[in-house]
């Protein structure tokens, strides 16, 4: 076979397997506090060493980042606030407004966040009683007064140490879990500013299966994950559930991104800070592993953190991943331009069809 067909046979069918898994690589953003890392050493008033920052969460439309920041504030008070990162450098943007008289409420009074569809905030304390209230502020936009969204129990035996946001308005469904819980609690709201509880523990799930990731793959269908265990798939409205094996006991912690032809899943490793990503249209291993992390992963012994994709304005998906006591991770990949995608295909029919012409001509 002539070499350049074999070449052009070759690209074609790479191309096809990109396309196949949405044509997404990932690499370190390096505008990100200057090569994809902002660690606790470089933003020691925001990031530290002591499990004290577990929730993260992008907003693409603003261009920022919230984590939530457990370290002690004015007078030793606990929960100084949900700080504000500029999502393309890293550098601090200040607070959210925090509610009249502070966080109230819960063993920890704020712990996870996440962004709707609309912009808008949500940040969950941690509830460890089935009896006592799991509590949702609600931002507008990182420049409004929150409000409360939701304050009453689950029937969990824990809420609130996983926790995640999809839609906007009145489509806004918000999922919220934890360790020794067995299922989920389901948000649901009808004004899209405060919510009801409309489903809690009915997933046919191992007690935990959700306590350190979790997030909508869809309106009705949910991912989890704890240590050591599969990543489990859970349908909301079926209520089954499906596994999807892991590829190291040390994934908790995810993110999935369904726009599309891309269906991914980001995991990151609690005890290298490996962030391990994987389609889920050719469910495997791992499409890629990839880390920005200089030096050994400080230990993260409870597990805890957050991963999130977004499309940024420049039509590029972005991944920020924390793992607990070890900073944040920024990765981005540029989605390929449909006209090049088209000209390598032309490309593999011109030399198809040169190849036929020369055949006949031969004959």
């Amino acid at each position: 076979m002539n070499r350049c067909l074999i070449l052009a046979l070759f690209a074609f069918s790479a191309l096809n397997v990109e396309m196949a898994r949405g044509g997404l690589i990932f690499s370190a953003m390096t505008s990100f506090s200057g090569d994809g890392w902002l660690s606790p050493t470089e933003a020691p008033a925001i990031l530290g060493t002591g499990s004290l920052q577990r929730g993260l969460a992008y907003n693409a439309s603003a261009d920022q980042l919230y984590v939530v920041d457990r370290n002690a504030g004015p007078g030793g008070i606990p929960g100084i606030g949900i700080r504000v990162l500029n999502a393309t450098t890293g550098a601090s943007l200040g607070t959210l407004t925090a509610p009249l008289g502070g966080f109230s409420g819960g063993t920890f009074t704020t712990n996870m966040v996440g962004v709707g569809g609309d912009g808008a905030i949500y940040v969950g304390n941690l509830s460890t009683s089935a009896v006592g209230n799991f509590k949702v502020y609600r931002w507008a936009d990182s420049a409004a007064a929150p409000t409360v969204a939701f304050d009453a129990p689950t029937s969990l035996a824990r809420t609130g140490d996983t926790f995640s946001v999809i839609g906007s308005g009145t489509n806004t469904r918000i999922v919220a879990s934890g360790g020794v819980s067995q299922g989920v609690a389901l948000l649901t709201t009808t004004n899209g500013t405060t919510f009801t509880s409309s489903v809690a523990n009915p997933l046919p799930a191992a007690a935990g299966a959700f306590r350190l990731g979790l997030d909508f793959l869809d309106a009705n269908t949910i991912i989890g994950k704890q240590t050591g265990s599969a990543f489990v798939v859970g349908n909301l409205t079926t209520l089954t559930t499906s596994t999807i094996a892991q590829t190291s006991a040390g994934e908790a912690p995810l993110a999935a991104f369904n726009v599309g032809a891309n269906s991914l899943l980001a995991s990151v490793d609690v005890n290298s800070s490996l962030v391990r990503i994987y389609d889920l249209n050719a469910i495997g291993g791992p499409v890629q592993s990839l880390t920005t992390i200089i030096g050994t992963s400080v230990a993260n012994g409870n597990g805890t953190g957050n991963l999130d994709f977004g499309v940024d304005s420049s039509g590029n998906v972005r991944l920020y991943a924390m793992n607990s006591n070890n900073g944040i991770q920024a990765f981005v990949a540029a989605v390929p331009e449909p006209t090049s995608l088209a000209l390598l295909g032309i490309v593999g029919a011109g030399f198809l069809a040169r190849r036929r012409l020369r055949s006949r001509s031969a004959g």
